[in-house]
């Protein structure tokens, strides 16, 4: 289960600029029209997978091309949007984003308690055949062709340099959770920051030669953009994974079906359609402020829905908890 869920967003971190810099160079309506075929394709896969490794290779493939989707859709709000349009354009994007992460595990709900055909939880997958089938004709129908009229050479040795100390500090993590620790775990671990290090060199050189760098480091020397990628980071990794958190264990720990629990997370996805849409309006008004707040509010909820699990979910005693069975291989039954 954690290299299903974690395949997908390693591939798309690690390549989501280089993405960006072949829409560049090649075209960005061609790249998001490639993209998305072949991100509907890898789900096909998915929906398809006679095994899990199987599955992990398509959740793999769903990563790779969804990096290359993706920054064409930013770059094309850039491009196609005179400044003062650009607000609305990045908004209806947000709202459109946010609904999809929330709206997704609701729809991917209802499928599987749905059993189409049989199929299990496979149609969470291949349903995104007909809906990547109609981005494709859309896109070629409605999206002009443009492309950066200086494209650099590709960082091919940034890629690797980004991708190894993250898969170094994915791979342990994961499989040692599951299957306990051992010395080649902590040397990975161990291996991590100095990785890190000749990334962050190696992206300064190329940047004083003239090259494009996957992260430019003179970027870090402005204060909005380096307090922007750490709110980034706290707001993905607390916010994505709490709902993922939340989604797996109200089904194997506290016994909701799928759809009950896509259900559950429905109310979230309509706050952020509301708020995303009242956000425009606020912006000019609070600023910066209102990230503070967004944030003070969000963590309100969780306070509230923290204390409400704790005072209605029963707790078993220590004689139940010793007491209940446990699948093979030793895993206690939620």
């Amino acid at each position: 289960m954690a290299w299903i869920v974690a395949s997908y967003p390693l591939c798309f971190g690690v390549l989501l600029v280089t993405g960006g810099r072949l829409g560049d160079a090649f075209g960005r309506k061609r790249m998001f029209i490639a993209g998305v075929a072949g991100f509907t394709a890898a789900s096909v896969l998915c929906g398809a997978a006679p095994t899990v490794a199987a599955l992990i290779a398509g959740r793999v493939l769903q990563g790779v091309f969804a990096a290359l989707m993706t920054p064409q859709i930013l770059s094309v709000i850039q491009v196609e949007f005179l400044p003062d349009q650009r607000p609305k354009a990045y908004a209806a994007f947000g709202a459109v984003q946010g609904i999809a992460t929330v709206g997704g595990p609701v729809v991917g709900g209802l499928l599987i308690d749905a059993d189409l055909f049989g199929l299990s939880w496979r149609p969470i997958f291949l349903i995104n055949l007909p809906v990547g089938l109609a981005a494709v004709a859309a896109a070629a129908v409605l999206l002009r062709e443009s492309r950066a009229e200086q494209a650099q050479r590709f960082d091919a040795g940034g890629v690797l340099l980004l991708g190894l100390p993250l898969l170094l500090l994915l791979y342990p993590l994961i499989q040692g959770g599951e299957h306990g620790w051992s010395g080649l775990h902590a040397l990975m671990l161990a291996a991590v920051v100095p990785l890190f290090l000749l990334f962050t060199r190696h992206q300064a050189r190329r940047d004083r030669a003239g090259g494009m760098p996957l992260v430019p480091p003179r970027l870090f020397r402005q204060r909005g953009f380096t307090d922007g990628v750490l709110i980034g980071t706290a707001f993905f990794a607390g916010v994505t994974g709490f709902l993922m958190v939340f989604a797996v264990t109200l089904q194997t720990g506290l016994g909701f079906s799928p759809r009950e629990a896509g259900l559950i997370l429905f109310p979230y996805s309509v706050g952020i359609a509301a708020a995303s849409g009242a956000s425009f309006s606020l912006v000019p008004r609070l600023g910066r402020r209102l990230i503070a707040l967004g944030a003070l509010v969000f963590e309100i909820g969780v306070m509230l829905l923290a204390a409400l699990l704790t005072a209605v979910l029963p707790r078993p005693t220590g004689a139940e908890a010793a007491a209940e069975p446990k699948e093979e291989g030793g895993t206690r039954r939620a």
